[in-house]
């Protein structure tokens, strides 16, 4: 992944602990544990900068609740231990009071790890399958505890990022907002379980969907085909990039006359090279699941240029590591909104409505046998929003966020 100064990460504030203690997360769907930094984690980095950023989005201190239970003290087997592209998280496990949005949402008795060595200064909130924890004894995620709970009625949730410069996005738990869709751009796919050889039946691990072609148009309105067999591609919003077939990412990058920067690992472009309504953009093509037709999603040229400093720019590409398996991360998932629904191993996108400030948040009933669109109201749900300006920092992060509830 790109791992460069100033490519965007989606933050989401929380508190932890009675009394509640501050702490900023990465809001990830491509992983599923929940984990924050402590003073041992923040006092571990080697560079100031880090460890300022580590303190500055906020410091786990167990000793300072009155709620905390500490798994690890009582069985050694209760282990913190996962791996990122970017590097490992080792630490301990408990349990604590997780306050959502304000006015609050107080979720008890989840299951989190504290960190004692991290690879960047801020922590993780996933929201992906319990299957896809690192740990070997899993507990209920937090979408899980939101259900099991009673704060939502569905194992569901819609994420809307915004455009590149957007200082504003929003998850919602349990529902998804209406007016954040162009009309008539849903599709309907179905989430791919993983299969073992022997095995007959499947389990579902990650947002992994099929992915029928990917096309590039260009400013004179040529549009190049790639990717003309079935690929599988995973939604993953912790990933600040698009993996692209080596052949489609060497076609972008001599279409926008990009060049790799060895100090930056990344393809440099002019920050201004593209508009916002530019008619330049790659296309991914889905089989709807609802009608059986082919449909596209656009990601504009725009969405894919981001900065790394104050003057340097680059592609938020990178070469998948084949290409028939692609992350699409960022990029994808600013341009589109995409319901997360784990009840029925169904995802349901949209091109995204970007700069908006309407909203129409629909609630998904329990037991719903139609996916997100058997909707029986449209009521006010569980809605977190980030909010701040895009920032440079040495560990990508974009936004910086607070959590707000309607």
């Amino acid at each position: 992944m790109l791992n460069s100064p100033g490519v965007y990460e989606y933050l989401i504030n929380v508190t932890i602990g009675t009394p509640p203690q501050n702490i900023t997360l990465i809001i990830d769907t491509g992983s599923s544990d929940l984990w924050v930094n402590t003073n041992a984690s923040c006092s571990a980095f080697d560079d100031s900068a880090d460890a300022a950023l580590c303190n500055q989005l906020g410091v786990y201190d167990p000793t300072n609740s009155s709620t905390f239970v500490n798994y690890t003290a009582t069985d050694e087997s209760f282990i913190l231990n996962v791996t990122y592209l970017t590097g490992y998280v080792l630490g301990s496990q408990g349990s604590e009071t997780v306050g959502l949005g304000s006015p609050e949402v107080r979720i008890s008795n989840m299951t989190f790890g504290l960190a004692e060595e991290s690879p960047v200064g801020v922590g993780i909130m996933g929201i992906g399958f319990e299957l896809n924890e690192a740990e070997e004894i899993m507990f209920p995620t937090i979408v899980d505890q939101l259900y099991n709970q009673g704060f939502i009625d569905s194992h569901l949730f819609g994420l809307y990022l915004d455009d590149v410069d957007a200082a504003t996005g929003n998850i919602v738990f349990g529902g998804y907002d209406e007016d954040k869709i162009v009309n008539d751009s849903l599709i309907f796919l179905p989430i791919v379980p993983i299969q073992l050889p022997g095995n007959t039946t499947g389990f579902y691990l990650e947002y992994l969907v099929e992915l029928d072609g990917i096309n590039i148009t260009t400013g004179t309105g040529n549009s190049t085909a790639f990717q003309n067999t079935t690929a599988f591609a995973v939604l993953d919003s912790g990933t600040t990039a698009l993996e692209l077939p080596n052949d489609a990412l060497s076609y972008l990058v001599n279409v926008t006359s990009a060049t790799f920067d060895e100090t930056f690992g990344a393809y440099l472009v002019d920050c201004d090279a593209y508009p916002a309504d530019t008619s330049e953009y790659i296309s991914f093509t889905f089989h709807d699941q609802r009608n059986g037709t082919t449909k596209s999603l656009n990601v504009s040229f725009y969405e894919l240029v981001v900065p790394l400093d104050q003057s340097t720019c680059a592609l938020a590409v990178e070469p998948a590591e084949t290409d028939n398996f692609l992350i699409l991360g960022g990029p994808f998932l600013r341009s589109t909104y995409v319901i997360f629904d784990l009840d029925e191993e169904m995802i349901v996108m949209g091109q995204t409505l970007f700069n908006t400030t309407a909203s129409n948040i629909a609630e998904v009933p329990a037991n719903s046998t139609e996916g997100p669109f058997n909707v029986s109201s449209i009521a006010p749900t569980i809605t977190f929003s980030y909010t701040g300006l895009p920032t440079t920092t040495n560990i990508g992060i974009g936004n910086d966020g607070t959590a707000t509830s309607t």
